[in-house]
């Protein structure tokens, strides 16, 4: 008789992020990602174990093998050679930008010279950084790590 397998333990890093990942209102993981992790977890016999940190921390957790497994990761060729991506994605990452309803803006361009504030390991703020760079344009950029943060600027 052999002994019975055991479930493979994986910790998941549980970072802020709704309504993709995030901690509700009873303190257990929740959100679309999380629902998604669940399931690939029933599917392989895997026991999960979420993990609370901050996005940053998550990918030092995940570069240090503290952590297994980072959900909503967006691909750079500079993450890929640190990180293993899945074949396909959960999902398209997307980004918005929010302004005062006083400001005019009918593109991106309408931007230049404005302050924005977002949080500092965001991919799309990194990309836009570099960006207006390139082409010429000034752009303040605020850091936070915390959102709920600039809604009170």
């Amino acid at each position: 008789m052999t002994a019975p397998v055991s479930a493979r333990e994986v910790k998941v890093a549980l970072y802020q992020y709704e309504p993709m990942i995030f901690t509700d209102e009873n303190g257990n993981a929740a959100g679309i990602t999380v629902d998604l992790i669940n399931d690939m977890a029933k599917q392989n016999d895997w026991k999960l174990e979420f993990i609370e940190c901050t996005w940053a921390e998550a990918l030092e957790f995940l570069e240090n093998g503290e952590v297994d497994v980072v959900t909503n990761i967006a691909y750079t060729e500079e993450r890929d050679s640190v990180f293993n991506f899945t074949a396909e994605p959960a999902h398209v990452y997307w980004s918005q930008v929010y302004v005062n309803p006083d400001l005019e803006v009918n593109s991106i361009l309408d931007l230049s010279g404005k302050t924005i504030i977002g949080n500092e390991e965001d991919f799309s703020l990194i990309i836009s950084k570099k960006g207006w760079k390139n082409i010429g344009y000034n752009l303040t950029i605020l850091k936070s790590l915390r959102p709920s943060r600039s809604w009170n600027i």
